[in-house]
């Protein structure tokens, strides 16, 4: 990701800069695929890749640079890369080799009355 300008630098410093991905394919660099072009300043790009080929871009512009009291507009872009699709595997359930505890469980209060009830009967 790069904010800039294409060919020049504008002398005129209210012109916003473009918002551009590059791609690097293993030997070169890809030509630059124009993200944004508007009349706000686009700041703090932000991106994920999904899949391997699937490149999400967020930024968000304001009237003015620097200027926090300036109107913010979020934004959002996706595009296909060149990349092939990587789909990533589905986990498996890794089997746990410990033994478990044996716990003691309570019997309930009403099964212990019964039977003090029927060993006091049977006396």
């Amino acid at each position: 990701m790069l904010t800039g300008y294409w060919d020049t630098v504008p002398e005129d410093s209210t012109i916003p800069p473009n918002l551009y991905h590059v791609e690097w394919d293993g030997q070169q660099w890809l030509y630059p695929t124009l993200i944004y072009d508007g009349t706000d300043f686009p700041e703090a790009p932000t991106m994920a890749i999904y899949h391997g080929n699937q490149l999400h871009v967020t930024w968000f512009t304001r009237s003015h640079p620097f200027v926090d009291i300036a109107p913010h507009k979020a934004w959002h872009a996706s595009y296909e890369l060149a990349a092939p699709i990587v789909i990533p595997p589905t986990p498996i359930p890794t089997r746990i080799l410990t033994t478990p505890t044996p716990t003691l469980i309570p019997l309930p209060t009403f099964v212990l009355l019964v039977f003090i009830i029927i060993v006091y009967i049977r006396k």
